[in-house]
């Protein structure tokens, strides 16, 4: 690709690529919540081993109230890149979840498990045996990092065709690759620090309601953040050395130099800030730059991996499908339902609001009696 990502490229093919990467990034943005905030929780429970109430303001208590909600928008918000990365990389996608079999089928019922799992951490029930809501932290936890593997594996075995006559010979349903862990570990840590951010930012929420939230929630948060960049760096560096001179070959070319600075940017825009947050005395993040920051890493990062993958995947023999796919019609049926659904969420998003602002009030009022 040698013009700025994807001008490059076929109008309707950067079509399709533009809305992937955008619906991705939104995906991203909740699916870190999930992993991420599970992690947390799971590493809380060993480490402490006490339960948590949704009601505390806390990072955890927090993460308790809010992740079956946050896992039932990541598997919502899924549903537009599916779409599209089945349209973009239509033969390449198809043959990795075929050759993967009932491996790739397994990821519906563990999200169905995780899902159920995270409501029972909510529950009181659970709450009241300590053993049980450490063990739904956990097995919440391995579910979601099962469907993180199974994704990157899927990813990596579409992008290697020379591996697909070996694994349907053999009949095997696991890709072992060299790029596996560290393209995992990239995304795995890559989660901690956009949990991180979303949960600061519900946490200077409670607090602008007026609810008192403790110092050590935000330096817990910046820690974690912190860790989450340095590792994720590292599995970045780890994959482009293992992965040769191909990824280096990409970046060197002036059109990912951009997305690269863009990067760069945000990650330097996280770092500054929860730096100054465990360094400084209020021991509060800005959110506005912290948010910015990572949006701009979270879209940059999904267009360099693109890029990454339009070099990889023989993209002339899929340009003829893009354009009958643009053409297959059904724009207005689209339009209208995406202007209902929209009014629909905004609707239900103001009823929410109404509801956090009343419940807010009620305390109040029942703090000033007491």
């Amino acid at each position: 690709m040698s013009a700025p990502f994807p001008l490059d490229l076929p109008a309707t093919t950067a079509v399709y690529l533009c809305l992937y990467v955008v619906t991705l990034a939104l995906h991203v943005v909740f699916m870190s919540y999930s992993l991420g905030g599970a992690c947390y929780l799971a590493l809380a429970a060993l480490r402490k081993g006490g339960t948590v109430s949704p009601c505390e303001r806390t990072a955890r208590g927090v993460l308790v109230d809010w992740l079956p909600f946050s896992l039932g928008l990541t598997i919502t918000a899924g549903v537009g890149p599916l779409l599209f990365v089945q349209i973009l990389y239509e033969k390449a996608f198809y043959t990795a979840n075929l050759l993967l079999f009932y491996r790739w089928m397994m990821i519906v019922p563990v999200l169905i498990v995780g899902f159920y799992l995270l409501y029972l951490i909510k529950s009181d029930y659970a709450q009241a045996r300590p053993w049980l809501w450490r063990g739904a932290c956990i097995g919440a936890f391995l579910c979601f990092a099962f469907v993180a593997w199974s994704w990157t594996e899927n990813h990596l075995l579409s992008t290697d065709p020379r591996a697909w006559p070996e694994m349907y010979e053999q009949r095997r349903v696991v890709y072992a690759s060299p790029l596996l862990m560290p393209r995992l570990g990239m995304w795995f840590f890559g989660t901690w620090p956009v949990m991180a951010a979303a949960v600061a930012w519900q946490l200077r929420a409670a607090e602008s309601r007026g609810q008192s939230v403790p110092d050590r929630e935000f330096v817990r948060l910046g820690r974690v953040a912190l860790i989450g960049l340095v590792f994720g760096g590292a599995c970045a560096l780890g994959y482009a050395m293992r992965a040769g001179g191909q990824v280096t070959a990409v970046l060197n070319k002036s059109s990912l130099w951009l997305h690269v600075s863009m990067l760069v940017l945000g990650v330097a825009a996280m770092l500054v800030v929860w730096i100054r947050c465990l360094t400084g005395k209020g021991r509060r993040p800005a959110i506005r730059p912290l948010i910015a920051g990572t949006l701009a890493s979270i879209l940059a990062s999904g267009a360099i991996r693109e890029s990454l993958r339009v070099e990889q995947v023989d993209m002339a023999a899929l340009m003829s499908h893009h354009s009958r796919a643009l053409q297959a019609g059904g724009h207005v049926v689209f339009g209208i339902a995406f202007l209902v659904n929209a009014l629909v969420i905004a609707y239900a998003l103001t009823l929410a609001a109404k509801a956090v602002r009343g419940t807010t009030k009620a305390d109040e009022i029942a703090t000033e009696e007491s």
